[in-house]
């Protein structure tokens, strides 16, 4: 037994249908599926001219469960399906629900059942095991209830979109707020692996500076032992009698030596100012003696390789000078 066709009432249009309006938002799409023609030419004339929210209803139209199927693959922003229960098959309604909600996995299209045979689906045990949103008989159906009942769908879907949109964003900024604190982490980790680095380069530098002062500390010792032996000998040699020929020279090597204690003593001087313990002694010297003494080395180098070497200053340099 085939369906028994929509049945329209003209209401007066002015309770419902809200006045044509020029709009640049695009018309909600709305698929008809039934087998029978003059459903389709019913619904049209019903809801032909109807705008929701200054958006007029663009109306598709499938015969059978698959034909709406790629009707639906082709317009995946369909936003109500109003459809019959029996088409090519008692069931094919049905089975196009759950195509709709399973294999589609769409969940925002409202699905309002229209059917002629109820005993072909009884109401409860559709409402119950179907995921729909409404469930009319086509011969209850006026053109005011069947706007009315579009109005209500499209508001729902209309809400849905606009949380499904919402949800998306904060999807979006939960994702971005995900890759910052991952940039975060992965600088705080930079920053502790550089504090890490650092740390040991201290610990490592410490440990140098000790060796150093270590070293430096042995060495002088080690060359201060034979440095007083050489100065004790050249002044016990500089009394001798026998000697008195060799004055100048060991003058010579006496101001040498002190010079070498000088040097070392300066060297140990470095030591500390690297580790911050130097004391700044400002004390004066005699710049003509200190000419001399390297008269004196120079001299005996000079006239080992048969140099004459003379050495002469102004009168106007300073005898004394001061050094720290």
């Amino acid at each position: 037994m085939p369906d028994a066709p929509i049945f329209v009432i003209e209401d007066d249009p002015s309770e419902c249908v809200e006045q044509a309006n020029t709009s640049v938002l695009p018309a909600w799409k709305v698929l008809i599926v039934d087998d029978d023609p003059e459903v389709h030419e019913a619904t049209i004339l019903a809801c032909g001219s109807f705008e929701f929210e200054h958006r007029p209803l663009n109306l598709l139209s499938a015969y059978s469960g698959t034909e709406a199927r790629t009707v639906l693959q082709d317009h995946p922003d369909v936003a109500l399906l109003l459809l019959d229960v029996v088409m090519e098959t008692s069931q094919a309604g049905l089975e196009l629900v759950k195509y709709v909600r399973t294999t589609l996995n769409n969940q925002i299209i409202r699905i309002i059942l229209r059917t002629g045979q109820p005993g072909e689906a009884p109401e409860l045990d559709v409402i119950r095991d179907y995921d729909i949103n409404d469930y009319r008989l086509k011969i209850d159906l006026t053109r005011q209830r069947l706007l009315t009942t579009v109005i209500t769908t499209l508001r729902s879907y209309r809400d849905l979109v606009t949380l499904d949109a919402t949800n998306k964003e904060l999807d979006t900024l939960y994702s971005q707020q995900i890759v910052a604190n991952q940039k975060i982490e992965r600088q705080q980790q930079e920053l502790i692996a550089q504090n890490q680095a650092l740390t040991i380069a201290k610990q490592q530098a410490v440990k140098a500076n000790q060796a150093k002062s270590v070293f430096l500390g042995n060495m002088s010792h080690e060359l201060r032992t034979p440095l007083n032996a050489v100065l004790g000998y050249t002044q016990l040699l500089a009394r001798e009698p026998q000697l008195q020929a060799f004055t100048k020279e060991l003058e010579t090597i006496n101001r040498c030596g002190k010079h070498l204690l000088v040097l070392i003593n300066d060297v140990l001087d470095l030591s500390r100012i690297d580790s911050g313990q130097v004391v700044l002694n400002i004390d004066t010297f005699s710049f003509h003696e200190l000419l001399k003494t390297l008269k004196d080395i120079w001299t005996t180098k000079a006239q080992h390789k048969g140099l004459d070497y003379q050495l002469e200053w102004g009168s106007d340099l300073p005898p004394l000078c001061a050094h720290g």
